[in-house]
Protein backbone atom coordinates (compact mmCIF):
# COMPACT_ATOMS: atom_id res chain seq x y z
CA UNK A 1 0.00 0.00 0.00
CA UNK A 2 1.26 3.44 -0.91
CA UNK A 3 0.19 5.30 2.22
CA UNK A 4 1.11 8.74 0.90
CA UNK A 5 -0.93 8.18 -2.26
CA UNK A 6 -3.95 7.01 -0.26
CA UNK A 7 -3.67 10.03 2.03
CA UNK A 8 -3.35 12.42 -0.92
CA UNK A 9 -6.42 10.99 -2.62
CA UNK A 10 -8.42 11.16 0.58
CA UNK A 11 -7.46 14.80 1.13
CA UNK A 12 -8.62 15.56 -2.42
CA UNK A 13 -11.91 13.73 -1.85
CA UNK A 14 -12.54 15.42 1.49
CA UNK A 15 -11.37 18.85 0.42
CA UNK A 16 -9.59 19.17 3.76
CA UNK A 17 -6.60 17.71 5.63
CA UNK A 18 -6.84 14.40 7.43
CA UNK A 19 -7.17 14.69 11.19
CA UNK A 20 -4.39 13.37 13.44
CA UNK A 21 -5.55 10.21 15.20
CA UNK A 22 -4.25 8.03 18.03
CA UNK A 23 -3.26 4.42 17.47
CA UNK A 24 -6.59 2.65 16.92
CA UNK A 25 -7.92 0.35 19.64
CA UNK A 26 -8.40 -3.04 18.02
CA UNK A 27 -9.57 -6.16 19.79
CA UNK A 28 -10.03 -9.67 18.45
CA UNK A 29 -13.51 -10.87 19.33
CA UNK A 30 -14.25 -14.38 18.11
CA UNK A 31 -13.35 -14.72 14.45
CA UNK A 32 -13.13 -11.00 13.71
CA UNK A 33 -11.59 -7.76 14.92
CA UNK A 34 -13.49 -4.83 16.40
CA UNK A 35 -12.15 -1.31 15.96
CA UNK A 36 -13.28 0.61 19.00
CA UNK A 37 -13.56 4.09 17.52
CA UNK A 38 -15.48 5.60 20.39
CA UNK A 39 -13.57 8.90 20.24
CA UNK A 40 -13.81 9.40 16.47
CA UNK A 41 -16.38 11.92 15.30
CA UNK A 42 -15.52 13.70 12.05
CA UNK A 43 -15.18 12.31 8.56
CA UNK A 44 -11.52 13.37 8.48
CA UNK A 45 -10.83 11.47 11.72
CA UNK A 46 -12.51 8.31 10.48
CA UNK A 47 -10.72 8.49 7.12
CA UNK A 48 -7.33 8.75 8.80
CA UNK A 49 -8.38 6.07 11.27
CA UNK A 50 -9.10 3.48 8.58
CA UNK A 51 -5.54 3.90 7.31
CA UNK A 52 -4.18 3.47 10.82
CA UNK A 53 -6.33 0.37 11.39
CA UNK A 54 -4.83 -1.28 8.33
CA UNK A 55 -1.29 -0.29 9.33
CA UNK A 56 -1.81 -1.55 12.88
CA UNK A 57 -2.89 -4.96 11.57
CA UNK A 58 0.11 -4.99 9.24
CA UNK A 59 2.64 -3.97 11.88
CA UNK A 60 1.21 -6.53 14.31
CA UNK A 61 1.69 -9.32 11.71
CA UNK A 62 -2.02 -10.02 11.61
CA UNK A 63 -2.00 -9.47 7.84
CA UNK A 64 0.70 -9.45 5.17
CA UNK A 65 1.79 -6.52 3.02
CA UNK A 66 -1.01 -5.46 0.64
CA UNK A 67 -3.32 -8.21 1.93
CA UNK A 68 -6.94 -7.19 1.49
CA UNK A 69 -9.44 -7.20 4.33
CA UNK A 70 -13.21 -6.89 4.63
CA UNK A 71 -14.66 -4.11 6.77
CA UNK A 72 -18.21 -3.90 8.08
CA UNK A 73 -19.66 -0.63 9.32
CA UNK A 74 -23.16 0.42 10.26
CA UNK A 75 -24.77 2.79 7.77
CA UNK A 76 -26.28 4.46 10.84
CA UNK A 77 -22.75 5.67 11.66
CA UNK A 78 -22.53 7.88 8.61
CA UNK A 79 -19.02 9.31 9.00
CA UNK A 80 -17.47 5.90 9.67
CA UNK A 81 -19.27 4.41 6.66
CA UNK A 82 -18.45 7.23 4.27
CA UNK A 83 -14.81 7.21 5.37
CA UNK A 84 -14.51 3.49 4.65
CA UNK A 85 -15.96 3.97 1.16
CA UNK A 86 -13.66 6.89 0.41
CA UNK A 87 -10.61 5.07 1.81
CA UNK A 88 -11.30 2.05 -0.39
CA UNK A 89 -11.73 4.34 -3.40
CA UNK A 90 -8.42 6.02 -2.53
CA UNK A 91 -6.58 2.70 -2.67
CA UNK A 92 -6.64 1.32 0.88
CA UNK A 93 -6.62 -2.50 0.49
CA UNK A 94 -10.22 -3.07 1.54
CA UNK A 95 -11.55 -6.01 -0.45
CA UNK A 96 -15.18 -5.29 0.39
CA UNK A 97 -16.83 -2.54 2.40
CA UNK A 98 -20.04 -3.96 3.83
CA UNK A 99 -22.63 -1.40 4.92
CA UNK A 100 -24.92 -2.74 7.63
CA UNK A 101 -28.42 -1.35 7.24
CA UNK A 102 -31.37 -1.58 9.60
CA UNK A 103 -34.74 -2.95 8.59
CA UNK A 104 -35.68 0.27 6.78
CA UNK A 105 -33.18 -0.88 4.10
CA UNK A 106 -32.62 2.66 2.84
CA UNK A 107 -28.92 2.17 2.12
CA UNK A 108 -29.57 -1.25 0.63
CA UNK A 109 -31.89 0.55 -1.76
CA UNK A 110 -29.18 3.07 -2.60
CA UNK A 111 -26.69 0.34 -3.51
CA UNK A 112 -29.34 -1.27 -5.71
CA UNK A 113 -30.01 2.05 -7.46
CA UNK A 114 -33.57 2.13 -6.12
CA UNK A 115 -33.29 5.10 -3.72
CA UNK A 116 -31.40 8.40 -3.90
CA UNK A 117 -28.51 9.13 -1.57
CA UNK A 118 -29.82 10.20 1.84
CA UNK A 119 -29.06 13.57 3.37
CA UNK A 120 -25.50 13.80 4.63
CA UNK A 121 -24.07 11.46 2.00
CA UNK A 122 -23.55 14.19 -0.59
CA UNK A 123 -19.78 13.66 -0.73
CA UNK A 124 -20.49 10.58 -2.84
CA UNK A 125 -21.38 10.91 -6.55
CA UNK A 126 -24.49 12.81 -7.51
CA UNK A 127 -27.73 11.01 -8.46
CA UNK A 128 -27.75 9.54 -11.94
CA UNK A 129 -24.52 7.57 -11.60
CA UNK A 130 -24.98 3.86 -11.01
CA UNK A 131 -23.75 2.70 -7.61
CA UNK A 132 -22.42 -0.63 -8.91
CA UNK A 133 -20.38 1.13 -11.57
CA UNK A 134 -18.89 3.61 -9.12
CA UNK A 135 -18.51 1.29 -6.10
CA UNK A 136 -18.50 -2.35 -7.25
CA UNK A 137 -16.89 -3.51 -3.98
CA UNK A 138 -19.22 -1.67 -1.61
CA UNK A 139 -22.25 -3.76 -0.73
CA UNK A 140 -25.06 -3.46 1.80
CA UNK A 141 -26.98 -5.94 3.89
CA UNK A 142 -29.62 -5.54 6.54
CA UNK A 143 -30.88 -7.16 9.70
CA UNK A 144 -34.10 -6.96 11.66
CA UNK A 145 -34.21 -5.50 15.16
CA UNK A 146 -34.79 -8.93 16.72
CA UNK A 147 -31.71 -10.33 14.97
CA UNK A 148 -29.64 -7.46 16.34
CA UNK A 149 -30.83 -8.15 19.89
CA UNK A 150 -30.06 -11.84 19.50
CA UNK A 151 -26.54 -11.13 18.25
CA UNK A 152 -25.91 -8.67 21.08
CA UNK A 153 -26.89 -11.31 23.66
CA UNK A 154 -24.98 -14.12 21.92
CA UNK A 155 -21.72 -12.18 21.64
CA UNK A 156 -21.87 -11.18 25.29
CA UNK A 157 -22.57 -14.74 26.39
CA UNK A 158 -20.01 -16.40 24.12
CA UNK A 159 -17.25 -13.78 23.96
CA UNK A 160 -17.86 -11.73 27.13
CA UNK A 161 -18.01 -8.62 24.96
CA UNK A 162 -20.63 -5.88 24.95
CA UNK A 163 -21.82 -4.44 21.64
CA UNK A 164 -23.57 -1.16 21.02
CA UNK A 165 -26.76 -1.80 18.97
CA UNK A 166 -25.14 -0.27 15.87
CA UNK A 167 -22.14 -2.58 16.27
CA UNK A 168 -24.46 -5.54 16.83
CA UNK A 169 -26.19 -4.62 13.58
CA UNK A 170 -22.84 -4.76 11.79
CA UNK A 171 -22.05 -8.08 13.46
CA UNK A 172 -25.37 -9.58 12.31
CA UNK A 173 -24.83 -8.42 8.73
CA UNK A 174 -21.23 -9.68 8.81
CA UNK A 175 -22.51 -13.14 9.73
CA UNK A 176 -24.74 -13.22 6.66
CA UNK A 177 -22.07 -11.73 4.38
CA UNK A 178 -19.41 -14.26 5.38
CA UNK A 179 -21.80 -17.14 4.75
CA UNK A 180 -23.24 -15.92 1.46
CA UNK A 181 -19.99 -14.56 0.00
CA UNK A 182 -17.95 -17.48 1.36
CA UNK A 183 -15.32 -14.89 2.25
CA UNK A 184 -12.16 -15.89 4.09
CA UNK A 185 -10.77 -12.37 4.41
CA UNK A 186 -10.02 -10.95 7.83
CA UNK A 187 -13.03 -8.94 9.00
CA UNK A 188 -12.84 -5.65 10.88
CA UNK A 189 -16.06 -4.26 12.37
CA UNK A 190 -16.20 -0.56 13.19
CA UNK A 191 -17.63 0.20 16.63
CA UNK A 192 -18.46 3.90 16.55
CA UNK A 193 -20.21 4.01 19.93
CA UNK A 194 -19.56 2.70 23.42
CA UNK A 195 -22.31 0.23 24.42
CA UNK A 196 -23.08 2.30 27.52
CA UNK A 197 -24.39 5.05 25.22
CA UNK A 198 -27.46 2.86 24.66
CA UNK A 199 -27.48 1.15 28.04
CA UNK A 200 -31.25 0.61 28.16
CA UNK A 201 -31.33 -1.11 24.75
CA UNK A 202 -28.30 -3.22 25.54
CA UNK A 203 -29.66 -4.31 28.93
CA UNK A 204 -33.03 -5.19 27.43
CA UNK A 205 -31.32 -7.37 24.80
CA UNK A 206 -29.34 -9.17 27.52
CA UNK A 207 -32.00 -9.54 30.19
CA UNK A 208 -35.35 -9.09 28.46
CA UNK A 209 -36.12 -6.31 30.93
CA UNK A 210 -36.52 -2.61 30.15
CA UNK A 211 -34.99 -0.15 32.61
CA UNK A 212 -34.50 3.58 32.60
CA UNK A 213 -31.16 4.62 31.13
CA UNK A 214 -29.39 5.35 34.41
CA UNK A 215 -30.60 2.14 36.03
CA UNK A 216 -29.66 0.13 32.96
CA UNK A 217 -26.19 1.66 33.03
CA UNK A 218 -25.74 0.59 36.63
CA UNK A 219 -27.04 -2.90 35.85
CA UNK A 220 -24.62 -3.27 32.94
CA UNK A 221 -21.72 -2.13 35.08
CA UNK A 222 -22.57 -4.55 37.87
CA UNK A 223 -22.99 -7.40 35.41
CA UNK A 224 -19.99 -6.74 33.17
CA UNK A 225 -17.58 -4.85 35.40
CA UNK A 226 -16.71 -2.41 32.64
CA UNK A 227 -16.12 1.18 33.70
CA UNK A 228 -18.43 3.53 31.79
CA UNK A 229 -15.80 6.26 31.42
CA UNK A 230 -13.02 4.19 29.85
CA UNK A 231 -12.50 2.51 26.53
CA UNK A 232 -13.15 -1.18 26.34
CA UNK A 233 -10.64 -3.79 25.31
CA UNK A 234 -7.00 -3.26 24.54
CA UNK A 235 -4.78 -2.28 21.66
CA UNK A 236 -2.94 -4.85 19.58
Amino acid sequence: MDKLLVQTRLIEALGSPLAPTPSPALLQVGDRYVWQGFDYRTLAEWAAGWIEVYETLLESDVIDEDETIDVVVSSLDREAALAAILAQKAGLPLYTVVLADDQTRKIVGVTQDEYPLPQGWEILPAPGRRWRDEYPDVVAGWAEDEDVKEVLADVYQEEDYLLHPHTALSWAVANVYREEAESDHLVVIAAAHHPYEKAAEVWEALSGKRLEEDKALKALYLDSGWEPERKLGEQL
